[in-house]
């Protein structure tokens, strides 16, 4: 129950951010400007929007997610306005959790109205509506919730730009795992090489909620796979958000 206080508590504040509007106002623009194709036929017309479409949405929703943390926690330590809520019987669990609640919210309202035109826009072009789209949508909210769990804690750790800055450095990683991997460890002893594959083993990979293949070759994401992938998701949300209460709670804020 105080979680979902400190929820709304958070979502009123970040409703006058202005910059909560823009962001989808910017993706809605971008995906109306995708349909003037006309440069192709209409079955690859709707293949290059969906799969532009969903790396618009998606990019634009890493930005929401990543304006919202800075916004939530970092001004608030800066602010002190968090040392008013801690003064109160409120649970560490509880603060964390009800600042997740919010960012979530707020990413489940910008890829409504933005994957709803998408689909509406492709619908539009191949005459069908495409419940498999749904299916990306739904990757690209769980694959924004991972990253806004990670942000959450960084945010309790390090300075406003520094979050800033490991935030976008980690989506990198966490695309790319990989290739971050081999750029460490090139030159480099055994060991280290060992060492930098411990950790890297353990970044959640959000390349597998990338559906934008199957998407373009309309090949039909399985059910099977969207429960993995929410178990998957799922599991590292709850892992970010219990390293935050726990640092929440031996640190000061």
């Amino acid at each position: 129950m105080q979680a979902l206080t400190i929820a709304r508590y958070s979502l009123k504040k970040a409703s006058r951010e202005k910059v909560f509007y823009l962001v989808p106002l910017i993706t809605i623009v971008a995906l109306a400007l995708l349909q003037n194709l006309r440069f192709f036929d209409v079955g690859v017309r709707a293949k290059v929007l969906k799969d532009f479409g969903l790396a618009a949405v998606g990019l634009f929703g890493f930005f929401l997610a990543l304006v919202t943390c800075l916004s939530l926690v970092p001004f608030e330590r800066e602010q002190r306005t968090v040392h008013f809520v801690f003064s109160k019987p409120v649970p560490r669990h509880a603060f964390v959790l009800g600042k997740f609640l919010c960012i979530s919210f707020l990413l489940t309202l910008n890829l409504a109205v933005v994957g709803g035109e998408l689909l509406g826009l492709v619908k539009l072009y191949s005459g069908s509506w495409d419940p498999n789209l749904i299916r990306g949508m739904y990757l690209i909210w769980l694959k924004l919730n991972v990253f806004a769990a990670f942000v959450l804690l960084l945010s309790t750790t390090l300075s406003l730009i520094l979050t800033m800055f490991a935030a976008v450095l980690g989506y990198a990683v966490m695309h790319a795992a990989g290739l971050a991997e081999a750029s460490i460890t090139s030159g480099t002893p055994p060991a280290f090489q060992h060492v930098v594959h411990a950790l890297l083993s353990v970044v959640p990979d959000l390349t597998h909620f990338d559906s934008s293949y199957a998407m373009v070759h309309g090949y039909e994401i399985p059910l099977w796979y969207m429960g993995l992938l929410t178990a998957y998701a799922a599991i590292y949300v709850a892992a970010f958000l219990s390293v935050t209460t726990w640092v929440v709670d031996v640190t000061e804020l």
